[in-house]
């Protein structure tokens, strides 16, 4: 196991220009083991983001977020992701939301 593999780091951090600091931040953190045992890869990401952040459907606004993702390699071409997420909004009236996301990817 972590024969050959590879750790990856990143880090994001966004500002709505036309709004206060504190109100329009966004800050994403990831890290993942590529090649965590032949053909498998792991990875969780963070994210915070502010009530006047211009987010993408991805990242909700106003809200703290955790995502699992796990993606296997069939071939070259081929692999299979799963990512798992947790959405916990600040506000009291939106409920916490849990989704999951399936995707095959065939590449030429």
């Amino acid at each position: 196991m972590l024969n050959g593999a590879s750790i990856r780091i990143g880090a994001e951090f966004g500002q709505n220009l036309n709004t206060k600091f504190e109100n329009g931040t966004s800050m994403v953190a990831s890290i993942g083991v590529n090649n965590v045992a032949d053909k498998h890869e792991f990875m969780i990401e963070f994210a915070k983001n502010d009530s006047q952040w211009l987010t993408a459907t991805v990242f909700g606004p106003n809200s703290d977020e955790v995502e699992l993702r796990y993606r296997f390699f069939f071939s070259q071409s081929l692999n299979f992701d799963i990512r798992y997420r947790i959405r916990e909004s600040r506000t009291d009236a939106i409920p916490t939301a849990y989704s999951t996301f399936i995707r095959a990817t065939y590449s030429f």
